[in-house]
Formats: structure tokens, C-alpha cells, sequence
């Protein structure tokens, strides 16, 4: 997914990330099978796969050099704390 967000930008390929993983989340509910739920799982990884490169892209393009790591340890600590 690295690749997509230079290709793209981080901007569109963060919101792409986080468009496919509401929509694998959403998903969940409507499989029926262990085989869907296994392709939805899938997805899902994809999505959040999007989710680190493109914020530390993000970190590195919005913010001095100095205010990195702070930044880093809050978007951090906000997937930590969510899982």
C-alpha cells in the first residue's frame, strides 16, 4: 500500500484505506458463510493495511521536523488504544 500512497497522494489514498475498511467493517454483518467471512477479513486487511504508511506520509508532509515524533506517538497510540 506504500507504493499507492506515493502513486496517489496521501491525501486520496488515505481516504481510499478508510473507505474500504468502513465498507469491509460494514460487510461483516451480511456474510453468511466461512468463506465470506474470510474474504471480508481479507478486505478489511487491505483497508487497514492503507492506514500506517499514509499517516506517516502525512506526518512527515504536515509537520516541522521537531513535532514528528509527538505526532507519530498520538496516531499511534489512538490504533493501539482502539484495538
Amino acid at each position: 500500500f506504500g507504493r499507492i500512497v506515493d502513486w496517489l497522494g496521501t491525501r486520496i489514498s488515505y481516504g481510499l484505506a478508510m473507505f474500504v475498511w468502513s465498507i469491509a467493517a460494514m460487510l461483516h454483518a451480511a456474510v453468511g458463510s466461512v468463506m465470506g467471512f474470510a474474504m471480508v477479513r481479507a478486505l478489511l486487511g487491505i483497508g487497514e493495511g492503507g492506514n500506517f504508511p499514509a499517516a506517516i506520509k502525512t506526518t512527515a508532509e504536515w509537520f516541522p521536523r521537531r513535532e514528528r515524533a509527538l505526532a507519530t506517538g498520538i496516531f499511534n497510540s489512538g490504533a493501539n488504544i482502539g484495538a
